[in-house]
């Protein structure tokens, strides 16, 4: 439904005054262009233009197929004079079938904004054609290009619409207002042909980039949609941060007063004190001479008792005493029994319960599950700890953990993660290179160097607690994880508290992998950790780079592109062009981003030539015969097919996967001598001997330039010697010494909490 409200705006209600001065425009227009006869208007919506010629004396039928319009319109017309109601009819129907309806029963016929919401305008033009009689004016208006909306079927230009009315009605006029296209014509006596709808090759490509356009304008209106929103909220916060200011503020004066307060407390205080130490040192001096008074009281009293004691009268005294006891019968008195002394203080108890058990002591939890491991996870961490003596013996003076999650390090495959890893190995610095693979029943990969050490993912996790843990004297530790995967969150911050530096290396954009069925591993929120939290931050492009920052909270993210094995093979014969020309590609063949169908566009359109394709994972396609398909190849079989070859190919499917990619075989491509065409690719731009192209088009159009073209070898030379995998390996060396400089997020607020 499409809750066309075309009346109301045409009156100006619930609508903003230009959108009402466009509408009329438009509708005026129709009307003015409307010869005096019997009208049908088909897709009349809510029929103001019925209305509008009834009104000027035209009998009207209105045509619509959707049922609120049509009894929005037959609630109008119940309004307007009789003599205006029964020239004007409103009845709900199909333009494209418009039954009951007689032939050659009208003078004008009007579709203004109904063949792009019709399902086959071809069968509109059919009907109008039936309906009118020869001679009869046809009026037709329709969305000029692209305009956003539910119900559009199609977009219609100039030449598509003139081409597509003319076999039945002779286009006299056409013009443009604003946004739409308008057209009249006159119908014919008997049809020339049959109507069709095709946009021209021109109409095609503009459509393309109004396409393209308005998805960057909605991009665009996206983004300034989050700036305004992060701007409304960084306003709010400072307006927070004032109003917590100023309250901070009054709430400082308040102590700044209670201190003086309490000050002049103190001060009182102190006088208080002073006054009393005064008071008690006359005290106390009172209370000395006090007791010296006393105590020579007390030596007088007791040179008085002993004097009485020696006195004869007390002798005499006492013998009287003793003398009459024993007259009277009695014993003395029995003298007093000492008062024994007090029991020392015994030290104080817990009761006459006896003391509680110690507690058990509590068992350690293991580090390992419950479950013992396989005997083969066994083997590998025997491997691994060997590993471990040689990586810390090693002369090189850094220790990598390569956390790549693609397949181990080999020679017929040579992504990132692989070729960063040979760089490090030549350089003697040792790697521990995570790797994945389908099955753990997959044999393990050998390699001759023993610094390296190749784990599957099933396993990592295993060795990880080890490893991260694990002393190399005199050695930096790097931890660079290509992939946001789990295992990555859950180790960073372990990695960062043993003193690894960590690096997320962006080589592709997983999202839009993830959105093709490829990396279903991926989570949103794991990857903003990892880009957060590491202490270096890389992307392979700039693209990607403003990704990662955006994701990551605005911080620095460095572009590190891809580059050139200098090792990779050359032939070894000159180069020799075949003719007709073959041209080639190399790599990844899935048709989740590989673009078949371009590339069999350029095998039709240039029959004689020969297109060559070596790599893995191609579809199941019936190809044009002068496509070869050679399998998988390795680095130097490729060297050596590439002596015929006439340019390297690079077609891959447009948008936002293929915007974030540095293709590493841009760079061989060169190496081999092959100037390069690829579709968009927006880091490429610029490169010495690519053409990057933005449309297929301008692809297929571009084929036999880049063919006769000659590379500047010497240019090409001089900037692949600027872009090898050691000088990559340079660039991450610079980025992880500065980052060693200056303290992490993750680190600082580990030492902070520690």
């Amino acid at each position: 439904m499409n809750n066309d409200r075309v009346f109301e705006a045409y009156q100006g209600t619930d609508t903003d005054p230009a959108t009402q001065a466009l509408t009329r425009s438009r509708i005026d227009w129709i009307v003015q262009h409307v010869p005096p006869g019997r009208v049908i208007d088909v897709g009349c919506s809510q029929g103001i233009v019925p209305i509008l010629l009834a009104t000027r004396g035209e009998t009207v039928l209105g045509v619509d197929i959707e049922p609120p319009a049509v009894e929005f319109a037959q609630a109008r017309r119940a309004e307007l004079p009789s003599d205006i109601r029964e020239r004007l009819t409103f009845v709900l129907g199909d333009a494209q079938v418009l039954d009951g309806v007689d032939d050659g029963s009208f003078d004008v016929g009007i579709a203004t904004e109904v063949l792009e919401h019709a399902d086959d305008p071809t069968a509109v033009l059919d009907q109008l054609f039936r309906v009118l009689r020869p001679g009869a004016t046809l009026v037709v208006t329709v969305p000029y290009g692209v305009m956003e909306h539910h119900d559009h079927h199609r977009t219609f230009y100039r030449q598509s619409l003139q081409t597509m009315v003319d076999p039945l009605f002779e286009v006299t006029h056409t013009t443009v207002m604003e946004r739409h296209l308008a057209l009249l014509a006159t119908r014919r006596p008997e049809a020339v042909g049959r109507p069709v709808f095709a946009l021209s090759t021109d109409e095609f490509s503009f459509l393309r980039r109004e396409q393209n356009l308005n998805a960057t304008v909605t991009d665009l209106r996206r983004r300034l949609d989050d700036a305004n929103l992060a701007y409304r909220r960084v306003t709010q916060q400072l307006a927070d941060a004032a109003q917590l200011r100023e309250g901070l503020t009054s709430r400082a004066e308040a102590a700044e007063a209670r201190v003086v307060a309490a000050q002049a407390r103190a001060a009182a205080a102190d006088a208080q004190v002073t006054e009393l130490r005064t008071r008690l040192v006359e005290q106390t001096d009172a209370a000395v001479r006090e007791a010296a008074a006393l105590r020579a009281q007390a030596q007088e009293l007791r040179l008085r008792i002993t004097r009485i004691h020696r006195s004869r009268a007390w002798r005499l005294l006492t013998r009287y005493r003793h003398l009459r006891a024993r007259l009277s019968g009695r014993t003395a008195p029995p003298a007093v029994p000492a008062v024994p002394a007090p029991p020392a203080a015994q030290p104080a108890q817990p009761g006459a319960l006896p003391a509680a058990p110690a507690p058990a002591p509590r068992p350690e939890v293991p580090v390992q599950p419950v479950r013992p491991e396989p005997a083969a996870v066994e083997a590998i961490r025997a491997d691994f700890r060997s590993w471990l003596t040689r990586a810390a013996e090693a002369p090189g003076d850094e220790v990598v953990l390569m956390f790549s999650g693609t397949t181990f390090v080999q020679e017929a495959r040579g992504n990132r993660p692989i070729r960063l890893t040979k760089v490090y190995l030549e350089q003697r610095r040792p790697v521990f290179f995570n790797y994945y693979r389908w099955r753990a029943s997959e044999p393990l990969p050998d390699h001759a160097d023993p610094l390296l050490f190749q784990s599957p993912i099933d396993v990592t996790p295993a060795l990880l607690d080890e490893l991260l843990a694990a002393p190399f004297p005199g050695k930096r530790k790097l931890f660079v994880a290509s992939i946001p995967h789990e295992t990555m969150v859950r180790y960073l911050t372990l990695a960062t508290q043993h003193g690894w530096t960590t690096v997320y290396d962006a080589r592709d954009d997983w999202e839009e992998f993830e959105k093709v069925g490829m990396a279903k591993w991926f989570d949103p929120g794991f990857e903003r950790y990892v880009a957060t939290q590491a202490d270096v931050v890389t992307a392979v492009s700039g693209p990607l780079a403003a990704k990662m920052s955006a994701i990551a909270r605005d911080r620095v993210t460095h572009v590190v592109p891809n580059a050139l094995d200098p090792a990779f093979p050359r032939p070894s014969s000159p180069r020799r062009p075949a003719e007709p020309p073959t041209v080639g590609y190399f790599g990844h063949l899935t048709d989740r981003w590989f673009d078949w169908d371009l590339l069999q566009r350029a095998a039709r359109a240039y029959p004689t030539w020969r297109f060559e394709l070596a790599g893995h994972q191609a579809p199941a396609l019936d190809l044009p015969r002068n496509v070869r398909l050679l399998g998988l190849l390795g680095h130097a079989e490729i060297a050596e097919r590439s002596v015929g070859w006439s340019a390297g190919l690079i077609p891959f499917v447009n948008g936002k996967l293929a915007d974030s990619v540095d293709p590493i075989k841009v760079y061989e491509y060169l190496h081999l001598g092959l100037p390069t065409l690829a579709t968009s690719f927006p880091q490429c731009v610029g490169y010495p001997g690519v053409r990057v192209t933005s449309s297929a088009e301008e692809f297929l159009a571009a084929l036999p330039d880049v063919v006769g073209t000659a590379l500047d070898q010497p240019k090409v030379d001089a900037w692949l010697a600027e872009n090898t995998w050691p000088c990559r390996v340079d660039t991450f060396t610079r980025l992880v010494q500065e980052a060693d400089a200056v303290p992490s997020r993750l680190g600082a607020l580990l030492r902070s909490g520690s």
